[in-house]
């Protein structure tokens, strides 16, 4: 593994300024760092106030005019686009919901209060990820796996049903806080859930989970995306990557590297720091799992 650090240039000749909105006119609009945002059939979507009004929805901008063309009541945090002009979020009422932005509707909800435990007044936070075809959908103890195209969900995991999880923090004498997952990606035919100190692997098709490991008290975990057999994240602020299939660390970078995110491509890693510089990293070697399913 070779890292090698890139730098942009920004003359004038390389960037020029399209659109502007000035702090006073922010404010004005109740556009907060909390707010979402994205591109979308020609429009620009922004949220009106994710933080504290997000019950007002989504401005529609036309990128030719930049001028507000129409509201619409997607009262949604965290949203993501998916295919064929849906997104999906969690709604003001705590539903994890998909959204329409063809119909501008809602066509699917999940109501997630059953999976509320009676030691909290409200859900602990809902997280979802997408894998090209299915969306997998955390919340408290729940795994669901929803068609997003049939409006459907697939299949319900119970975290706590996952032996291989449980006996893996025995074993490692973690308490039930570590058990609580508050992260999750999901590439091809695997779901990757996290804790501060705990990594698992699901199979959402069967609901066996594959393997999992616990790290000590004293180490962080925090995972960035899944590329081909190796999932990449951090261990106490350093890059790492780890086998997919079993968990194995088979990289780390040489110092820590406080990141926001990551994004592979080919034989390229990218970490995006907290101070909006990035490393890149080559991998030189393609890496495949000796533990691949044939």
């Amino acid at each position: 593994m070779c890292k090698r650090r890139w730098k942009f240039s920004n003359t004038k000749e390389d960037l020029a300024i399209t659109y502007m909105e000035t702090e006073d006119y922010l404010s004005i609009n109740g556009w907060s760092d909390d707010s979402h945002s994205f591109f979308f059939g020609g429009h620009y979507y922004r949220a009106v106030n994710t933080s504290t009004t997000p019950h007002k929805g989504y401005d529609v901008v036309d990128i030719e005019s930049w001028s507000v063309v129409r509201r619409i009541d997607m009262d949604m945090n965290r949203v993501k686009l998916i295919d064929q002009g849906l997104c999906y979020g969690v709604r003001v009422s705590q539903k994890f919901a998909i959204y329409s932005l063809i119909n501008s509707e809602f066509i699917f909800e999940l109501d997630t209060s059953n999976n509320q435990s009676t030691e909290h007044s409200e859900p602990r936070r809902i997280r979802a990820d997408y894998n090209g075809e299915f969306l997998a959908v955390l919340c408290d103890n729940k795994l669901n796996v929803i068609d997003p195209k049939n409006r459907t969900i697939k299949n319900t995991i119970s975290i706590s049903d996952l032996n291989s999880l449980h006996t893996a923090a025995a074993d490692a004498e973690a308490n039930e806080s570590d058990l609580c997952m508050t992260d999750i990606r999901f590439y091809e035919d695997d779901v990757i859930l996290s804790s501060n100190r705990c990594i698992a692997c699901v199979v959402p098709s069967s609901g066996i989970c594959r393997w999992a490991k616990f790290y000590p008290a004293n180490v962080s975990i925090s995972l960035a995306c899944m590329h081909g057999d190796l999932i990449f994240g951090s261990k106490n602020s350093k890059p790492h990557a780890w086998d997919r299939y079993t968990g194995i660390e088979v990289w780390s970078a040489s110092t820590a590297l406080p990141c926001l995110s990551a994004q592979v491509s080919d034989n390229w890693v990218v970490y995006h720091q907290l101070a909006g510089h990035i490393t890149c990293y080559e991998w030189k070697k393609p890496y495949t799992s000796p533990d691949r399913p044939i």
